[in-house]
């Protein structure tokens, strides 16, 4: 509540509380008459100066005494809830795991996903409780104290080495070994889990190396314990690839059906997200994420036969602003409380989850609720980035419509997916696909020795991040580099299949081996130095090893007749201007720079990819764009004006005018 509602809402809490003192059974509130009871009280907590949270206003604070709390004694709250747990060395295990936080918290690096305080020492207490109980279910009645000790470390490393980062993960484990000599972690085999990780892996070209498997592992046991997780770190470190295949794992393991629902939170408002009360009419209308969790409610209160499991994503950055209303919902409560006082309870097969980068703007009180996995730069290493788009190059059309992994796990539930993808995967698709599947194999196949370890693209992306990417126009990323190199060069496939239905003649041996690897090199030019200036463009280009006749790679382009190089500058033609359209802003006067432009720009647009052009005011970026567009029939283009003033909502209603939204409908079980 905003701080302006909040001081209007001491007027009524003024009236109870002058009930309460002069005993009248009832008072009256809003011009109503309301029953009071003898016992109530109201209480207030708060921590004051925190981010996305109301002050209180004077008269607010006038109406109730503060209470200034106390640190509270860690080792007795660990004692009593380990007893609780079923443990018969609670006394001993409180006096070694405490300190152990407290060292945690001392010796470890400080990270703002990093929280060793209450909640956590919490969560690793329930976590062990967990443990007991399974080793008791599988027939180990009497635990002795070693195991009771063996399982308290197992909670402790599948509680808190998820989050940490590679440095700290063997200053954790020194500390465990000091803590608990002698003893080592429970292992508990998930055989099944691993073994359908990886095949969904390699259903969908992932590299299932050792590091991102284990970081699956982690989600899947952190998911056992919080119902709040985030998942943190930067852009291709394989987040989003991790939490797919484990729900897809997941579904296969436990045959449960899965559901996945991604939200934007930072393409809404507070209100777009959570919902509005409207003042006149007291009607509530549910947000985006109210709407999206009341229906999962529904289902669940109505086909209690059917346990599926719903994870709702927020991804994009942590802002107090809108995350602070969550805080009931991530702890042990388990209650969002709507603005028309409805409240929903989270249902124990749903998880909220947060995908981000960092934790920088968030506050203790959203760390600490939940639970982290962390994803360094080593996860997905820039060898997992090549294997991975080598096959999807020669298994997919990159010039096609592109069926990324998301869609299958939007659209409809995850055993629904599953048959639509083996449904289509049984199709062959259509002839032109199939024939530019065939080209990008071949042009594969000719350019295999590129692609090995210590290859040329190795030694060239190891030179850029050596000398070059903090000249970049745009912060640099490794996966969007290497995407755009594969996304330059499957459009030479297209290319192929062009000249080959104009020509009738199909380019082999030789000749398609020498225009490969020359469109290769190319596709690492421009790939990885698009966004840098001229000069740096011109000193990378030197880096690249190629049989150019003379001056740069920026000179050149790729005949796909015979394979050989061709000067940019011959396709530049005298270009007669009538005196009308002098002036104008649609004519395209032909350069060099605009041919080499309109080329890198007309591959990125055709094989699906976004396109970001930087440069400043008057550079041709409108002129160059518009004249891709013109070129082809496909495409209509629809120009937007961005301010600090636009909204989602401007962008939506001109997308209105030139797009049809078509919702997609999951079928029914019983329709498969």
């Amino acid at each position: 509540l905003e701080e302006r509602i909040l001081s209007a809402v001491s007027q009524q809490i003024q009236c109870i509380q002058e009930g309460l003192k002069s005993g009248v059974e009832d008072i009256i509130l809003a011009d109503r008459r309301v029953n009071i009871h003898a016992n109530m009280g109201m209480f207030i907590t708060m921590n004051p100066g925190y981010a996305g949270r109301s002050n209180l206003p004077d008269n607010l604070k006038q109406l109730f005494r503060g209470v200034a709390m106390t640190s509270p004694d860690r080792e007795n709250i660990a004692e009593v809830m380990l007893f609780a747990q079923g443990f018969k060395t609670a006394e001993e295990l409180s006096k070694k795991i405490v300190p152990l936080f407290r060292l945690c918290r001392d010796q470890l690096s400080q990270q703002s996903h990093y929280d060793f305080g209450l909640r956590a020492l919490k969560s690793v207490l329930v976590s062990a409780g967990g443990l007991k109980r399974a080793a008791t279910a599988r027939g180990d009645q009497d635990l002795s104290e070693d195991d009771e000790i063996r399982l308290m470390m197992q909670s402790l490393t599948e509680t808190i080495t998820p989050k940490l980062i590679a440095e700290d993960v063997t200053l954790f484990k020194a500390l465990l070994r000091d803590v608990f000599p002698g003893c080592t972690p429970k292992e508990v085999p998930l055989d099944a889990l691993e073994k359908a990780i990886k095949e969904e892996a390699a259903s969908h070209q992932y590299i299932a190396s050792d590091l991102w498997i284990a970081k699956i592992i982690q989600l899947y046991k952190i998911l056992k314990v919080n119902h709040g997780i985030m998942l943190v770190g930067g852009s291709g470190c394989g987040k989003t690839s991790a939490w797919m295949t484990l729900l897809r794992a997941l579904a296969r393991v436990e045959d449960v059906d899965g559901h996945a629902y991604i939200i934007d939170p930072k393409a809404l408002s507070k209100s777009e997200l959570y919902g509005v009360l409207d003042p006149t009419t007291r009607e509530w209308r549910d947000g985006v994420f109210t709407s999206t969790l009341r229906k999962i409610v529904d289902n669940v209160k109505g086909d209690d036969q059917s346990k599926k499991r719903h994870w709702i994503f927020f991804d994009g950055d942590v802002d107090p602003e809108w995350v602070e209303n969550l805080n009931s919902l991530l702890d042990d409560n388990k209650l969002l409380t709507l603005p028309n006082g409805e409240r929903l309870t989270l249902p124990p097969n749903v998880r909220i989850m947060f995908e981000v980068q960092d934790l920088r703007y968030a506050t203790p009180a959203t760390v600490s609720r939940c639970g982290m996995v962390w994803f360094s730069k080593e996860t997905i290493t820039h060898r997992h980035l090549l294997d991975h788009h080598v096959r999807e190059f020669r298994s997919r059309s990159y010039c096609g419509k592109d069926e990324t992994s998301l869609t299958f796990v939007e659209r409809g539930s995850i055993q629904e997916s599953r048959r639509d993808k083996a449904t289509n995967d049984n199709k062959d698709g259509s002839a032109e696909d199939r024939e530019l599947i065939k080209i990008q194999n071949k042009l594969a196949d000719a350019t295999v020795d590129y692609f090995k370890e210590g290859g040329i693209i190795d030694s060239t992306l190891a030179n850029m991040e050596k000398g070059f990417t903090q000249f970049g126009i745009m912060e640099y990323n490794r996966a969007q580099s290497i995407r755009s190199f594969f996304t330059l060069f499957a459009h030479s496939a297209g290319l192929i299949a062009a000249h080959t239905e104009q020509t009738d003649k199909e380019l082999t041996g030789e000749k398609l081996k020498t225009y490969a690897i020359r469109r290769l090199l190319l596709a690492l030019m421009w790939g990885f130095a698009s966004q840098y200036p001229t000069l740096r463009r011109e000193e990378f280009s030197g880096t690249i090893k190629a049989d150019i006749p003379g001056g740069t790679l920026l000179d050149y382009e790729v005949r796909v007749e015979d394979g050989e190089w061709s000067e940019l500058r011959k396709r530049v033609v005298k270009t007669d201007i009538p005196a009308t359209k002098v002036g104008t802003n649609d004519v395209v006067i032909p350069t060099v720079d605009t041919a080499r432009h309109e080329d890198v720009i007309s591959a990125w647009i055709r094989t699906g990819k976004p396109v970001i052009l930087c440069g400043p005011p008057g550079s041709g970026k409108t002129m160059s764009l518009t004249a891709v567009l013109r070129a082809s029939t496909q495409y209509e283009a629809a120009f937007l004006n961005f301010s600090s003033g636009t909204a989602p909502d401007t962008i939506t209603k001109i997308f209105d005018q030139y797009c049809t939204c078509l919702l997609y409908t999951s079928p029914s079980p019983r329709d498969s």
